[in-house]
């Protein structure tokens, strides 16, 4: 039996909405850059852009997911592949592990918990309730979807071996890694793990109430809705695993490799060590 997580209106085809919300997540890689002279969320957009375009250009040749219509500013990009993979990859992961990271690094510390709320609150009103309201008042709803179309915006076979191994492969590297890990980095990684969490529940539970997302079963051509223990389990699965453990593996493996800094703290204090120094300097 297989199993298919579906993109079913806005999510699916707007691809402005996603090169938006890349400009946002840069903007916030700089802004910190400027601010705390560190590139964290630099490496981990990129790391984040490397793993999961090759994924998405994997699943793509496989056939694990499928898609129909894509547009940007109202021009029809459905064809354009070599756009639309890389941008639907980058958006759909890379962006929200930097902004989960840049969030759950400033609700970590005392002195920067305040700044934390303001961001995650922006992010989810921006993200989710604003988006959310305008599609319920335009109508959109669960008792509505389109289940089993095949010309549905985006499909995705959730059981694919490759994308499952794959995925399996980097949380182990997580976990493995976590046991050597310093407490700063372990609390680091905890903090991404619960925004990242909550954010993508809060999320999926916008896109499922307003029909855009839902789990199919079955095959080509007869796909049916999932039952609800079923469509429970598999977003579940979405949500904690494939986006909460997958993309910690992002900051594990530049730590790892060294590529980011342990401490925030440090990082901080250093921070307002040069800002003192500038100003008398």
């Amino acid at each position: 039996m297989s199993f298919f997580i579906i993109r079913g209106g806005f999510f699916g085809f707007e691809y402005t909405y996603k090169v938006f919300w890349i400009l946002v997540a840069l903007a916030a890689c700089i802004y910190d850059w400027r601010k705390n002279k560190r590139r964290d969320y630099f490496w981990i957009f990129l790391i984040g852009s490397f793993l999961y375009i090759g994924a998405e250009v994997g699943m793509f040749f496989s056939g694990a997911r499928t898609f129909t219509d894509r547009f940007i500013f109202g021009i029809d990009i459905s064809n354009l592949h070599w756009f639309t993979i890389p941008v639907a990859a980058i958006a759909d992961v890379p962006v929200i592990a930097v902004f989960c990271l840049f969030i759950g690094d400033r609700l970590m510390n005392k002195e920067t918990r305040k700044a934390g709320w303001i961001f995650f609150s922006l992010y989810m009103i921006g993200k989710n309730v604003i988006q959310y309201a305008v599609l319920a008042i335009l109508g959109y709803k669960f008792t509505s979807i389109d289940v089993g179309n095949p010309d549905i915006f985006a499909r995705r076979d959730m059981l694919d071996l490759a994308t499952v191994f794959s995925i399996a492969g980097m949380v182990v590297l997580t976990i493995v890694w976590l046991f050597f890990a310093s407490k700063d980095a372990r609390k680091r990684v905890l903090f991404m793990f619960l925004m990242t969490v909550a954010f993508m529940s809060t999320w999926s539970l916008g896109e499922w109430l307003t029909g855009q997302r839902w789990i199919e079963t079955g095959a080509d051509p007869t796909w049916t809705l999932a039952i609800p223990a079923y469509q429970f389990v598999f977003f579940a699965y979405d949500i904690v695993v494939e986006m909460g453990l997958f993309t910690l593996s992002f900051l594990a493996i530049l730590y790892i490799f060294r590529s980011i800094r342990g401490r925030l703290r440090k990082d901080i204090s250093e921070s307002k060590t040069v800002e003192v120094t500038n100003e008398t300097g």
